[in-house]
């Protein structure tokens, strides 16, 4: 180009701009528009076989107007259709060439395009008509969301708001001008709030506060809303209704100080920034109110893992491993050469981008078990009196079915307004198809005159209630309570109570009981059983050489490989010690030739990598249930303990 005195032209248009002057030039861009136009044909429900082939080339005509200019073309000279670069291309075509990165600006900017809504609605009313659909869009976002947006004057008067807001105002229009917030407000909440008004008006910064009002904790933020002469006429305020959040930090906070163990919270630098009042006693802590850190007071024993700088043994290797450790004893001096025995759990905790922020550390003091458990029990009674303290959610319906009374508790977990329902049929507020076991003990209690109760879980709020039915004269009331918390302690332990701690698969107890479910399962449908008893070999001296620690994470470690061997429908359980069970529903004694063996690859993988400084190894021995001798769980175990023990003495025999 920089030396030819004629136009150039190409075939290809990633060329141009680079000093083509056009021509029909193959396009990526329009071959790839016509196979996605062939192929949303054919997703649409179209057969292939009825897609035309395309025969005309989707190639275009293109110039670039710099070169045109040059040397004097004019653009009737060329093809019509032609697309012409460097030309100031119109809106339509711009979007059409950044139409990617329109869409990913759009994206980024969207939360606050929701939170200036209102003021950019107000400011292009005078075309509303060119853009009357994208206000309807914007204004059913803003109506989807859950919090209270509106749109007031610095005093008050309230120019626009959402469809949350009127709700919870009991407006149902809004004409400009003509309703004062500050007229739903008490007197004292609205000082308040005219205080932050003037604030934001004077400074043209935004401001967040929570204030409590109609039985619930609200977080507002208020956002300036400048015109064009540079002054706060008009505020945006969004309103959310964080109560349960708050409640919860409430009741968790209240759960960690009562809490019967010791709790802190220690940062990848060595510094506790929590502790409960049973940690304070058990390492000597108390807090620096000026720099809002727990320190350990002076002249109190030293503490092996709190030494003021880095986090000593065993938090350094949590730390450094990113796994949590489990049960490490330690032992502190106390005066008088009294000795106090503490257990320790230490759990890493991470940032939202999985780095390692600091450590969750949970101390039980050992020493003396029974005042453990005092500990633990007024701890319970307490977590009891709170959970009882709650105030229940009540329903008065009379014996027509008419609700004629609705407290405040109810109207918050439903979601639901009294002066809505008062008055109102029980079955047209909650159908019968939807709460079919609550209508069958509310029939009981109303029919036979008796007290009912029932455990009920809400599917659209995820919740638990405990429901009470009394009937009484008129009709029957209705008490529930929000349980939800009690039975995710309740699946919890249930869990605990099967699980192995240390391995975490299931424990003995859960392993005998699967047994003795699948023997039913035997006799009944005549199906091989058979299971696997194995035996870790050399824990014993892996703890006497290398620590307990270690004969743990060799415990865990031989899990892992044992689990992967196994099939999704067999079940591996843990029965003690260095003893280990797979149940094998439908396997028979046949097939146990093929286990061996893959236990033996997967142990030898295992042994090849070296990262033990020992062999992980194990013995074995299975037994097929014998459906015509009719023995229990315990029996069959033992069949399977007597062949690993021959396997054990076998490989011993090899060794000598």
């Amino acid at each position: 180009r920089n030396i030819a005195h004629v136009p150039v032209y190409g075939l290809w248009d990633f060329q141009l701009g680079y000093g083509l002057t056009g021509g029909k030039l193959a396009s990526g861009f329009y071959q790839g528009k016509t196979a996605a136009e062939l192929a949303l044909k054919i997703l649409n429900g179209e057969s292939a076989d009825n897609v035309p082939v395309v025969t005309t080339s989707p190639n275009k005509y293109m110039f670039d107007y710099n070169e045109l200019k040059r040397f004097d073309i004019k653009q009737k000279a060329i093809p019509a259709d032609s697309i012409i670069i460097n030309n100031e291309p119109g809106m339509y075509e711009f979007y059409e060439m950044h139409k990617s990165a329109f869409l990913l600006i759009s994206s980024i900017f969207m939360l606050t395009v929701l939170s200036l809504l209102i003021t950019i609605l107000l400011r292009e009313k005078k075309s509303r008509n060119k853009t009357i659909a994208t206000e309807k869009i914007l204004r059913s976002i803003l109506n989807s969301i859950t919090e209270s947006v509106f749109l007031i004057k610095p005093d008050g008067l309230l120019i626009e708001a959402n469809d949350e807001a009127k709700n919870r105002l009991n407006i149902s229009e809004i004409i400009p001008g003509k309703i004062n917030i500050f007229d739903y407000f008490p007197a004292e909440l609205s000082k308040k709030r005219l205080e932050y008004i003037e604030c934001v008006v004077e400074t043209a910064m935004p401001i967040s506060f929570t204030d409590e009002r109609l039985g619930m904790i609200l977080l507002n933020n208020m956002y300036p809303i400048i015109n064009e002469t540079g002054v706060v006429d008009m505020l945006s305020v969004s309103s959310a209704d964080v109560t349960f959040i708050k409640r919860n930090e409430e009741l968790l906070n209240n759960i960690i100080t009562n809490a019967p163990m010791g709790v802190i919270y220690i940062t990848i630098d060595g510094n506790i920034i929590l502790a409960n009042n049973v940690a304070e006693s058990i390492l000597y802590l108390s807090k620096n109110e000026s720099t809002g850190l727990y320190e350990k007071r002076e002249g109190t024993p030293s503490i092996p893992f709190i030494t003021g700088h880095a986090p000593g043994w065993p938090l350094a290797d949590v730390l450094q491993s990113g796994k949590p450790m489990y049960n490490v004893e330690f032992t502190i001096e106390r005066e008088g050469n009294y000795k106090q025995y503490v257990s320790l759990n230490v759990a890493p905790v991470r940032d939202i981008k999985e780095k390692i922020a600091g450590l969750v550390v949970m101390m039980i003091d050992i020493t003396d078990t029974s005042l453990l458990q005092k500990e633990i029990a007024e701890s319970k009674r307490k977590l009891t009196d709170i959970l009882e303290s709650i105030n229940d959610g009540f329903f008065a319906i009379n014996r027509d079915g008419i609700i004629t009374y609705v407290n405040s508790q109810a109207e918050e977990t439903w979601g639901l307004d009294a002066k809505r329902l008062v008055g109102k049929s029980v079955n047209k507020i909650f159908k019968r198809e939807y709460y079919k076991t609550i209508y069958e003990h509310y029939d009981q209690a109303l029919n036979n005159n008796n007290h009912s109760q029932l455990e009920f879980f809400e599917n659209t709020s995820n919740k638990w209630f405990m429901i009470h039915f009394y009937p009484y004269s008129d009709g029957i009331s209705i008490y529930f309570t929000d349980i939800t918390y009690r039975k995710e302690l309740e699946f919890k332990l249930k869990e605990m109570a099967l699980t192995d701690v240390l391995t975490g698969v299931m424990n003995r107890r859960a392993g005998i009981s699967i047994i003795e479910k699948n023997i039913l399962s035997t006799k009944r449908e005549k199906k091989s059983l058979t299971i696997c008893f194995m035996d870790v070999d050399g824990l014993k001296n892996v703890n006497d050489t290398y620590g307990h620690n270690e004969g743990d994470r060799l415990l865990t470690d031989m899990c892992k490989i044992l689990s992967s061997v196994f099939r999704g429908s067999d079940t591996l359980c843990r029965l003690g010690g260095d003893e280990f069970l797979a149940i094998l529903p439908g396997c028979g004694i046949e097939q146990t030739v093929i286990i061996k063996e893959r236990i033996a690859n997967c142990l030898k993988k295992a042994n090849d990598v070296r990262d033990h400084e020992y062999l992980l190894e194990v013995s074995v021995g299975f037994a097929l249930y014998p459906v015509d001798k009719n023995i229990n769980a315990d029996e069959f175990i033992t069949l399977a303990d007597e062949e690993m023990y021959l396997n054990k003495q076998a490989k011993k025999a090899q060794r000598i």
